[in-house]
């Protein structure tokens, strides 16, 4: 838990991040829920795009399931179906979403594993983290 104090912000919220991660791969845990909080942002967090927040918080909807539709992605977050397809069709055609043609239901895209390598080069709870994790794995 110390250690978990003494991080910078980043660091922490990359963290969490791989906790999510792990959380979601392991069948038998509860699935993490989407910050829908994102819709709202606080005064103390300065100025905030509210269009963005709400790109975002569809986004945060494939943290813990793969695969979604418009009706599904309306039901989970209190936005219109108009405002949903908007948003969508934009993260689509920006490649941050892809959109299976066979079910019509969207995935993560792309743009994502290039913004991941990125971010992986950068990060140094990863590089921390690597000794420990393959004295972990060679015992």
């Amino acid at each position: 838990m110390a250690i978990f104090r003494s991080l910078r912000p980043l660091d922490k919220r990359c963290l969490w991040g791989y906790l999510r991660i792990v959380i979601q791969s392991s069948p038998s845990e509860t699935k993490l829920k989407p910050a829908v909080s994102a819709l709202t942002p606080r005064r103390s967090e300065g100025y905030v795009v509210a269009a963005v927040a709400k790109a975002l918080s569809i986004l945060d909807c494939f943290a813990y399931r793969q695969e979604w539709n418009l009706r599904e992605l309306c039901e989970e977050l209190p936005l219109h179906k108009s405002t949903v397809f908007r948003l969508v069709s934009t993260l689509a055609a920006s490649g941050f979403l892809e959109r299976n043609e066979v079910t019509g239901r969207y995935r993560l895209g792309s743009k994502f594993a290039i913004l991941e390598n990125v971010v992986a080069r950068h990060e140094p709870i990863c590089w921390l983290s690597l000794g420990p994790l393959q004295d972990l794995a060679y015992r």
